[in-house]
């Protein structure tokens, strides 16, 4: 078996248009649901972070403050996996936990339950997808520096899923 990172992009439908306000998308709803259907569901439930990046405006890149430093991030980045290998045992980091492990070291309260139940209900989300979110809160709760999974970490989790889930 292999290992890879898969980064792909798509446009949201075949012109390219849909959703910008100042050009009218030319696909009928039908070829839209037709173009986004190439990529199937279970093909999908193995993609761990679904994006939506929308065009920005010459106005909106021209003054874009500046963010947090490429340092600070890498830093942040390399503290997470450290907390990962030490909780996980060597180099191995959350998103290659096994569902057993997932269990053992994500416990969640009451709250992060219910939520996670109204996310399996309202995503209709299959139990592969229900661990992917459960190991990207994990990270996100890693990258904040916090000990504990918490429904703010499951909630940016999910909105990670693909938008038409939610």
């Amino acid at each position: 078996p292999a290992e890879c990172i898969l980064v792909g992009a798509m446009n949201p439908c075949q012109c390219g248009f849909k959703g910008l306000p100042e050009q009218k998308c030319v696909s009928s709803p039908t070829v839209c649901g037709r173009y986004t259907s190439k990529i199937s569901g279970p093909l999908l439930d193995r993609i761990d972070l679904h994006l939506e990046v929308p065009r920005l405006k010459a106005d909106e890149l021209l003054s874009m403050s500046q963010g947090e430093s490429s340092i600070a991030i890498r830093d942040r980045v390399l503290r997470a996996r450290d907390k990962q290998g030490s909780r996980l045992g060597g180099h191995r980091v959350n998103g290659k936990m096994t569902p057993r492990e997932i269990r053992d070291t994500i416990p969640l309260n009451q709250e992060c339950e219910d939520f996670m139940r109204t996310i399996m209900a309202r995503m209709n989300i299959s139990g592969r997808v229900f661990d992917r979110i459960l190991k990207v809160a994990r990270t996100v709760a890693d990258l904040a520096d916090s000990p504990t999974v918490e429904k703010n970490h499951l909630s940016e989790a999910a909105q990670y899923r693909d938008r038409t889930e939610l």
